[in-house]
């Protein structure tokens, strides 16, 4: 049952909303390597811009929470329904995994859109071009550049993932556009924010522990490790689908909804007011 409805919610999800987004976001990826060909930018080879391409991927994310429909059951055509536990809480797992395999899904088309046109306009060769960085100890590393460029790719996921959960978490307290434009602006906030905290305070804060900038340079505040970052994250996601989960639980009655749910709630799990 619940494969059918995820199913159901990825086609919906793939047809109206994502291959829009994805063949945008490529075409502007086409347009910027033309440029760079134009201009005779010095871009290097097609690793070097890829590796210049995924630090948009936080702007990937934020399209995967734009595309995501975090509608809670209680804010379809203005009213208010309730429904027992298990029949809410299944709703909005299903609208949870169906944002994250949608986001999912748009992240790896656009890298994988991005690799080809790097390649086919810059060429794949360089391979085995070293790249180098310092650690907070300013112990220096080397790794190749295709491996640092994949890597990178790799752990801006966890970003996608953080800001799915986050946007699922607002959307239990307010509007599904509302929660949608709050998680971007607590993103882009959070990345100046950032900058200008002390540096005593901003390794507690999410966006401080990107992981990609473990393999880039020193982190932004001393004493900061990967393992750190984790852990900092970890706390984050468990308490952002804690809160999501509790408000769900304490949501109430004030109408019935009219319509059958589609989600197969029988109508004896419908309570009158």
């Amino acid at each position: 049952m619940l494969q059918r409805i995820v199913k159901d919610q990825m086609v919906h999800m793939v047809r109206l909303r994502a291959t829009g987004f994805v063949l945008m976001l490529l075409a502007g990826t086409l347009l910027y390597a033309f440029f760079c060909r134009l201009t005779g930018s010095n871009v290097g080879n097609g690793w070097h811009f890829f590796e210049g391409i995924t630090a948009a991927m936080p702007a990937v994310a934020a399209f995967a929470v734009l595309i995501a429909d975090l509608n809670l059951p209680e804010q379809r055509a203005g009213n208010v329904v309730w429904l027992r536990p298990r029949a809410k809480t299944g709703t909005m797992l299903v609208k949870y995994i169906t944002a994250l395999i949608g986001g999912l899904l748009l992240y790896l088309a656009f890298g994988g859109g991005s690799l080809l046109i790097g390649g086919l306009m810059f060429g794949f060769g360089g391979y085995g071009e070293m790249f180098t960085y310092f650690d907070g100890a300013g112990v220096r590393h080397e790794m190749g550049m295709a491996q640092h460029a994949l890597l990178g790719y790799g752990l801006q996921a966890v970003t996608l993932l953080m800001m799915v959960t986050m946007a699922f978490m607002l959307a239990t307290w307010m509007r599904s556009w509302l929660a949608k434009g709050l998680a971007i602006t607590v993103m882009l906030a959070g990345h100046v924010a950032v900058w200008s905290l002390p540096s005593a305070w901003v390794r507690y804060t999410l966006f401080a522990n990107d992981l990609t900038q473990y393999f880039e340079g020193p982190p932004p505040a001393a004493g900061m490790t990967i393992t750190f970052s984790l852990g900092v994250m970890a706390v984050y996601f468990l308490a952002f689908q804690l809160i999501a989960w509790l408000v769900l639980e304490r949501k109430r009655v004030k109408r019935i909804l009219l319509t059958p749910w589609p989600y197969g709630v029988d109508e004896e799990e419908r309570v009158s007011s």
